[in-house]
């Protein structure tokens, strides 16, 4: 017991936030990997089986300054490389296999205020509320091949140009002053983003024959999304 209460360092003495402070921290870095096969058993007697693979890395530094004892200005800095790859395997003609990968990265700059409102006795644990908005750029590419039972299939590569993205989020937490000027964050909030881009997909066919035919294709996408967002990560005051 004595030895966890050093580690996270719970203080009886006197903490605070002040004017002039540099708030600095965030997730400095984090990354995932997923992987899976599912199989699936149709009653016709067809098999399908489909293995998933993500790697998602991701870098947010924040940086901020108080203006008063209570509120930081700041900005978040959002840098994020995925990798996503999906190959399907079926016992039918349509298709027989389908491999598909996406690679993707952005770069962001989320304003953000944060206002402390509730803190302690002991002035080492505040409430805070924070809202944040901001937007980026960023780009990415896919490849994909499908085959047929029948020898015929396509294979295409695509490119996501002029990608923009906007990131919005409020968020109610709380900090923890685990050393007078380091502070564990834990928050609960609800964010909303949108993506939009122009895609341009390259497809080179062929047929049962043998016969080969070349297409491309262009469109735009607009995705937004909206949802919960549970974040955790340290900031340090100076």
């Amino acid at each position: 017991m004595l030895y966890l209460a050093g580690m996270f360092g719970i203080l009886q003495a006197n903490a605070q936030m002040y004017k002039s402070d540099i708030f600095l921290g965030g997730s400095i870095g984090s990354t995932v990997y997923n992987i899976g096969t599912s199989t699936y058993n149709y009653d016709a007697g067809n098999t399908r089986t489909n293995q998933i693979k993500n790697y998602n890395l991701s870098l947010s530094p924040t940086v901020g300054f108080f203006v008063n004892n209570s509120l930081v200005v700041g900005t978040i800095l959002n840098l994020s490389y995925s990798i996503n790859t999906n190959n399907t395997r079926n016992t039918t003609l349509d298709p027989l296999i389908n491999y598909n990968t996406v690679n993707s990265n952005t770069f962001s700059l989320v304003p953000f205020l944060r206002y402390y409102f509730y803190t302690t006795g002991h002035n080492n644990t505040f409430l805070f509320a924070q809202l944040e908005a901001g937007g980026g750029v960023g780009g990415g590419n896919n490849t994909q091949s499908v085959y047929y039972k029948n020898n015929s299939g396509y294979q295409t590569n695509g490119n996501t140009n002029s990608l923009f993205v906007i990131k919005s989020a409020t968020r109610l937490g709380i900090t923890h002053l685990v050393q007078p000027n380091i502070g564990f964050d834990l928050s609960l909030g609800i964010s909303h983003d949108y993506q939009k881009s122009n895609f341009t997909q390259y497809t080179e066919s062929i047929s049962t024959s043998g016969k080969l035919s070349n297409s491309t294709i262009n469109y735009k996408s607009n995705e937004p999304q909206t949802g919960f967002t549970l974040s955790a990560g340290f900031h340090f005051f100076y």
